[in-house]
């Protein structure tokens, strides 16, 4: 597996990130790995620093998720509850009946999700081949 380059990050925001990552996408054992098992968070702050702001943009969309919960009266951050509470706590944002919230979690997850499935070493887990696209359709035949 490539080694992965650490990100330039204070100890608390990785800390933040990476429960966060790992919540959304937790890792069930060697046979499917999750957002800690790839370094996820390293990996799409690499990508993210790619794009303008993109970086700072994505740690401060992060820290807002961390302190949702005391907004919503559960006087804790979110990397602060355990891992059950903290899966409550997101899954009842993704069916909020508010579209707003909902939407914001939606951009949230399919970021992680994208950057978790464009990475070779879960690939072979899930059973894609790579360039599966790349070979011209069989013509049909009449």
């Amino acid at each position: 597996m490539k080694e992965i380059k650490k990100a330039n990050i204070s100890g608390p925001t990785r800390k933040m990130m990476e429960s966060l990552a790992a919540t959304i996408i937790p890792s069930e054992g060697p046979e499917r790995p999750g957002a800690e098992d790839i370094g996820l968070v390293d990996l799409l702050l690499d990508w993210l620093s790619t794009f303008p702001g993109g970086r700072t943009g994505f740690v401060v969309y992060c820290w807002m998720w961390e302190f949702f919960p005391v907004f919503t009266f559960k006087f804790s951050r979110l990397s602060r509850l355990s891992e059950k509470k903290r899966e409550d706590f997101l899954e009842k944002r993704e069916r909020s009946r508010f579209y707003t919230v909902r939407m914001a979690f939606v951009l949230l997850k399919a970021l992680f999700m994208a950057g978790f499935y464009n990475q070779r070493q879960v690939w072979e887990h899930i059973g894609y081949v790579e360039g599966c696209l790349s070979e011209p359709p069989l013509p049909v035949e009449e």
